[in-house]
């Protein structure tokens, strides 16, 4: 029982690892604009630090839980905000359009993973 908690600790802040790193290797390549600036992408990841913590110290209470939902909604939310973005700023300048996919296809990658871990935390919000 108590090798899972950890397994499932170390699940929930692998979360934060795998956007962390991915997020940094690639604004180090793309240069992410708007709602996805480092300045702001920084105090979201930061929150989303903060959730989980709490989520893990108060051994998975559902209001954490709800809050952890909550934020990875906006984590969603900030990602199609990015790509519709970039998605209007392609059809309006045509010659550059394909630029816009190479930051399309990653926050599209990211964004997926957001939705299966909200998937999972809803499972998980289901069964308690």
């Amino acid at each position: 029982m108590k090798t899972t908690n950890i397994l499932h600790n170390c699940a929930i802040f692998s979360r934060l690892l795998i956007i962390s790193l991915s997020y940094f290797l690639l604004n180090r390549f793309i240069n992410f604009d708007l709602v996805m600036e480092q300045k702001f992408f920084i105090s979201y990841l930061i929150l989303y630090f903060l959730i989980i913590s709490l989520y893990i110290i108060f051994s998975r209470k559902k209001i954490f839980l709800i809050l952890l939902i909550l934020v990875e909604l906006m984590f969603i939310t900030v990602f199609l905000l990015e790509i519709g973005f970039y998605i209007y700023y392609m059809y309006r300048t045509p010659g550059e359009a394909g630029f816009g996919y190479i930051v399309i296809v990653p926050a599209i990658v990211m964004l997926s993973l957001f939705i299966i871990w909200i998937r999972k935390d809803l499972e998980m919000k289901r069964e308690s």
